[in-house]
């Protein structure tokens, strides 16, 4: 994540560490993984999304 945004992701991180998973085989898509942060960020954002429609709702 950038240092000056705390709720972005550095997309110039996730991209070396992406290219370093890929050639060595690893999970990119386990807890360590380089798509881990995006998936965290748009589980996130959807769940949030769900939770202030829900408020919306009540009143």
């Amino acid at each position: 994540m950038e240092k000056n945004n705390p709720g972005s992701l550095d997309y110039e991180a996730m991209k070396q560490k992406l290219k370093e998973q890929f050639r060595t085989g690893k999970s990119l898509f386990s807890k360590g993984g380089a798509f881990a942060p995006l998936l965290e960020e748009l589980l996130n954002s959807m769940l949030e999304g769900e939770l202030e429609g829900h408020l919306d709702e009540e009143e």
